[in-house]
């Protein structure tokens, strides 16, 4: 005899956790001042925490009206189907609040159908909301407002940037090393690669593994003009290293950094210095008289120590970051009398992790994470004369794993995924194994974003 017990069926709804952004309409009725009355829209960005039994329990955002003031949003709650949604809110200083926020759900988007918000000051009105649709953001965007920290959006930005130069320019130094691409003393007439400045120049009597050392100073400017990511500040670094000459045609060595900068995050009303330090082992072969190979890889540890401003009260904060990069390229160089050509194919990735910690006022921001992940190519041209290689050198570098960011009012960022890096300088060599190289370089194409950045470097090799 077989029996079968009832069990009662529990159907799972639609989870929309996640973050949405938007622009709302509507009309403002009621208005103390009659004038006020008519037509309003606003930039709506909320954060839900929900379920799959279509609960919303909790939540935030932001909420930018035509009055001019961004207000941050909490005490959200409501419930969905599988197709539509209900949800409320007020403002953290109950100078808004609203009745039931509603709409149709469509794939990544809610389709807002009616509502209404309260404002009892400093307008008091009511607006009727007539429509608009919040758009759900990709699982890795910032979304950035003036209760963003600093580090928040300044990592997202700034991270592709920084890893391009630092990479791009260590790449350089084992070029140098190897008297190959963006060398700094290649031997004119030999029309090949050569470990210069390992040769015989300094070499050989007191030592049975030849080396070089280098270091480097770097003082670079940037700007970010969009208002709603604002910032603007400068970074000093100071990179340097060793490597030896451990088989006949290849080096191996190790880098070390340390980067201060110091920010002005307007869009924050606040500010942010940074001590990063880094190390990165590396290594160079020749391949043949035309190519080369390098590759290098390394860790960051980032100190953020910044404020933002809300109400007139500064808020403070203290996060640390971990960096993990690589980066492998391939060079080709070519002599033509005193001329030097040089063409260059790489790719490298970076992950960067802001821990979460809690800001002075109580508030807790969770872990951060930001992605690089481009591939580029560049050429050089140079000429040598005496003991001076003036050079010109153009990279393009585009980002496939670039991290959006929106902000939670208008104007939005355009997550640029290219750039072109113009370089140029001078650079000097002579027979006693003592290089130098200053460089002024801009990076091109971004939009609302400049940066420029001149360094000097100076090499021994023994």
């Amino acid at each position: 005899m077989l029996s079968f017990a009832y069990v009662p069926s529990v159907f799972a709804v639609l989870d929309i956790s996640g973050t949405y952004s938007g622009t709302i309409s509507g009309n403002d009725i009621s208005c103390s001042n009659s004038a006020d009355n008519g037509p309003f829209s606003g930039t709506l960005t909320v954060t839900f925490v929900g379920d799959d039994q279509g609960n919303i329990s909790s939540g935030s955002g932001t909420f930018f009206d035509n009055d001019g003031t961004t207000d941050s949003i909490s005490n959200i709650s409501g419930a969905n189907t599988d197709t539509s949604f209900a949800f409320a809110f007020t403002t953290g200083d109950g100078s808004i609040t609203t009745a039931p926020i509603q709409g149709t759900i469509s794939s990544s988007s809610l389709i807002i159908t009616s509502g209404q918000v309260t404002a009892p000051f400093p307008v008091d009105c009511v607006s009727n909301i007539t429509g608009g649709t919040l758009t759900k953001k990709s699982s890795g965007s910032v979304v950035a407002s003036k209760d963003t920290p600093g580090s928040t959006i300044t990592d997202a930005i700034l991270f592709n940037t920084q890893m391009q130069s630092f990479m791009s320019g260590l790449s350089s130094h084992i070029g140098a090393a190897m008297s190959g691409f963006f060398s700094f003393g290649p031997k004119f007439g030999d029309n090949k690669f050569g470990i210069g400045g390992m040769t015989g120049l300094n070499a050989g009597d007191d030592t049975q593994i030849p080396y070089g050392v280098w270091g480097n100073y770097s003082y670079t400017d940037y700007e970010n003009d969009l208002s709603t990511t604002a910032f603007e500040g400068v970074s000093h670094n100071f990179l340097g290293g060793i490597d030896f000459r451990l088989w006949e045609s290849a080096i191996l060595g190790i880098a070390f950094s340390y980067d201060n900068s110091d920010i002005d995050t307007t869009f924050n009303s606040g500010n942010q210095s940074t001590d990063s330090y880094t190390f990165a082992p590396y290594f160079g072969a020749v391949l043949n008289d035309t190519l080369s190979v390098d590759f290098n890889m390394g860790y960051t540890n980032v100190q953020y120590d910044q404020y933002r401003t809300a109400t007139g009260t500064r808020i403070t904060s203290s996060p640390r970051a971990d960096r993990w990069f690589g980066a492998f390229n391939l060079n080709a160089i070519k002599f033509i009398d005193n001329w030097v050509l040089g063409a260059r194919i790489g790719t490298l990735y970076a992950t960067s992790v802001i821990d979460s910690y809690t800001e002075s006022n109580g508030t807790l921001v969770s872990e951060a994470r930001s992605k690089v992940g481009s591939a580029s190519i560049a050429g050089d041209i140079a000429y040598g004369y005496k003991n001076f290689e003036p050079f010109l050198n153009l990279a393009y570098q585009y980002d496939f794993a670039l991290q959006d960011i929106s902000a939670a009012s208008d104007p939005q960022p355009t997550n640029d995924k290219d750039d072109i890096l113009l370089s140029m300088g001078v650079r000097y060599f002579e027979e006693s194994g003592i290089t130098g190289n200053l460089e002024y370089s801009k990076r091109l194409l971004r939009d609302n974003f400049n940066e420029d950045r001149i360094s000097l470097t100076i090499r021994v090799d023994y």
